[in-house]
């Protein structure tokens, strides 16, 4: 067998980089794989929004959330929204068929809030429901009530991780409209990210 020095086969190293490229198409094919399915993915869940520390929100159809919060918003949830003699601050605003406020306070507790929404003579307490869900029980409680000519609902609940009361109010002036929202079972749980 006669094998001549210096040649060598070149086929192996042919191969060599025809698999090399290959690896890298099919890499960059599931990098763009991956991405796609991201962006699909984030389209879909862009109608949730976070507020607080964390909770987040899907957003029904109709509404929008309203950024920057104009002082007109401002004025509607101090007219509606505020309770007197608590720190319950804007967090959120929305509008869709109603208006949403999403509201946070500091260092409050339910019972607290409750107290200072009955003293409030502008309220006028319709209906109210207290309701547990899950395992770890987390406590809702749900108003009815009409303020200054404007029907309310009102769900109240604890922040799971910093404890903060969460307001979530609901506005019209159709009562009917927020009758129906406040009849409807879970309407707010269904919401959240619970």
């Amino acid at each position: 067998m006669n094998i001549k020095k210096g040649v060598t086969n070149v086929a192996p190293f042919f191969i060599n980089i025809f698999m090399k490229k290959i690896i890298i198409y099919i890499a960059i094919s599931f990098i763009l794989l991956i991405t796609f399915i991201f962006v699909i993915n984030y389209k879909k869940g862009s109608n949730r929004f976070k507020f607080g520390y964390g909770e987040s929100i899907k957003l029904d159809k109709t509404e929008v959330i309203i950024d920057p919060i104009t002082s007109d918003i401002s004025n509607l949830f101090y007219k509606y929204s505020f309770i007197k003699g608590s720190n319950i601050a804007l967090n959120k605003a929305i509008k869709g068929n109603n208006y949403t406020f999403i509201s946070i306070t500091l260092n409050s507790n339910i019972e607290t809030l409750n107290k200072l929404q009955n003293n409030d003579t502008s309220i006028i307490k319709i209906l109210e429901k207290k309701y547990s869900i899950g395992n770890n029980k987390r406590n809702f409680n749900s108003f009815f009530f009409k303020k200054s000519g404007m029907f309310i609902f009102r769900t109240v609940y604890s922040e799971p991780e910093y404890n903060d009361l969460v307001v979530y109010d609901i506005l019209n002036s159709d009562s009917l409209n927020i009758l129906k929202l406040y009849q409807t079972k879970n309407y707010i749980i269904k919401k959240i990210n619970y």
